[in-house]
């Protein structure tokens, strides 16, 4: 029997990416005598097509519809037609009549309540039941810890992403993910820490911890559900040559033993991801932030005296209801004074059913925009001003891929760069090197965000 050949087409974060990789592991269950699917990331040659998508803000929804309706004139047009499921977040924020209007060539909607019937849901699509989308099982946890330890990576070999939670319970009131993805729900420990172990073995070098909020780890377990500190505590033990990032850390719960870890545990990178999304209180209130400017401060203040070597990055929403102008300029003298290494400018767009859609949006999309490119190009020359610093300073750097041309021989990122999101460090040095390898390198130059190094003999 011929195996039908699968190609997933992923979109948004980094922990839709989990998803997609989970599902190609159970597509992949059985005997061989079993087996109906095989993942394939040749788009050519592929039977089926799923979007795994996201829609977490508007401009997301937009990419989506899209992609959907390009990979559906992709498929359906010439000799050999895909299927196409669509799946992921968009079925969770959108009536799926209107899905259904929108695009009716689509052959299956699967919602990610039904994520453990996957493989039963998809079988019987390819026998022409065309499946749309049963009533809502509830607000369930996506796959049993077991499932995550057979994953296909869809990321090179060497690094890999985490997911040791979803959903959300903080509540912030732009947000729509616990309308999406519902509450808190954890990962169990001993499976967290198996799943690592077997990545371990079959190469991977860099984990990165993600999670909507990974600093609430464990407190929907109540005592037994442990935190993350704990949890980072056992990481560190298991033997083997690998780092580990964190990524998404909620002020509220960041404290001094979080802190002291992250800086003095040699295999955890000195990085903190931080989104603070605004400094002025009455602003953080409003967005129920449940952290004020002091705690945010005393966090920044605590990290920079315990080690000069920490990466800071955050992430900000400027033109949020009500924003007035002062209350932006102490946001842009806040990002003057702080300095932060990574930083990134959202701005405000109103998500159905958050608590923010209440709130009077009274500035405009111009303004928003404006108050946006102030503050990055007052990142810009931030981040440049700080990468001239690192000249001279040498590092591990975990090698990517060829560089093309510049009189570089490849590119890769070193604990201070988190993969797809953070700038790149480019390398003069052996053109043989391959994507995968650690090298010692020196920085001795700067490409605005990008810094540029040589290889060390």
């Amino acid at each position: 029997m011929s195996l039908k050949k699968v190609y997933f087409h992923t979109l948004g974060c980094p922990k839709n990416l989990v998803d997609s990789e989970v599902l190609s592991g159970i597509l992949q269950e059985g005997s061989l005598q079993e087996k109906q699917y095989e993942i394939t990331k040749v788009l050519s040659d592929a039977d089926i097509i799923i979007i795994n998508t996201c829609s977490f803000i508007s401009a997301a929804r937009e990419e989506t519809f899209e992609e959907i309706e390009k990979v559906v004139k992709y498929a359906k047009s010439g000799k050999g037609k895909k299927s196409v499921i669509v799946t992921g977040c968009i079925l969770k924020n959108m009536d799926k009549e209107k899905l259904l209007e929108m695009f009716p060539k689509v052959d299956a909607f699967i919602s990610p309540d039904e994520y453990r019937d996957f493989a039963k849901i998809l079988t019987d699509v390819i026998k022409n039941k065309k499946h749309i989308l049963r009533k809502s099982a509830g607000k369930i946890e996506l796959f049993q810890s077991k499932m995550y330890q057979k994953r296909v990576l869809m990321t090179p070999e060497y690094f890999s992403y985490i997911k040791i939670s979803d959903g959300c319970s903080n509540n912030c009131t732009y947000c729509s993910i616990p309308l999406i993805r519902g509450p808190l729900k954890s990962r169990g420990e001993k499976s967290l820490l198996e799943e690592i172990r077997i990545l371990r073995d079959r190469g991977v070098k860099e984990f990165n911890l993600i999670g909507q909020d990974i600093t609430a780890w464990g407190i929907d377990g109540g005592r037994k559900g442990g935190n993350l500190h704990s949890l980072l505590k056992r990481i560190v033990k298991i033997k083997g040559d690998f780092r580990v990032r964190l990524l998404y850390l909620h002020p509220k719960r960041i404290d001094s033993d979080l802190l002291d870890i992250i800086i003095g545990e040699e295999k955890l990178c000195s990085y903190i991801d931080m989104p603070i999304q605004h400094i002025n209180d009455r602003i953080l209130t409003l967005m129920n932030r449940l952290v004020k400017r002091r705690s945010i401060e005393k966090i920044l203040s605590y990290a920079r005296k315990k080690s000069d070597d920490i990466v800071l990055r955050t992430t900000l929403i400027v033109g949020f209801p009500g924003e007035t102008k002062k209350e932006f300029e102490e946001l842009y003298s806040f990002v003057k004074d702080s300095r932060f290494d990574r930083l990134g400018v959202f701005a405000y767009s109103e998500e159905p059913g958050t608590k923010a859609c209440k709130f009077i949006d009274d500035i405009s999309k111009k303004e928003k925009g404006r108050r946006l490119d102030k503050i990055m190009r007052l990142q810009e020359k931030i981040a440049v001003s700080l990468n001239k610093k690192k000249i001279g300073r040498e590092m591990e750097v975990l090698v990517e891929g060829p560089a093309d041309g510049g009189g570089f021989s490849c590119w890769g990122r070193s604990q201070y760069e988190a993969p797809d999101i953070d700038p790149i460090i480019y390398v003069r040095g052996n053109p043989e090197v391959l994507p995968g390898k650690i090298i010692n390198v020196v920085i001795d130059g700067v490409a605005g965000y990008d810094l540029l190094s040589t290889e060390l003999e």
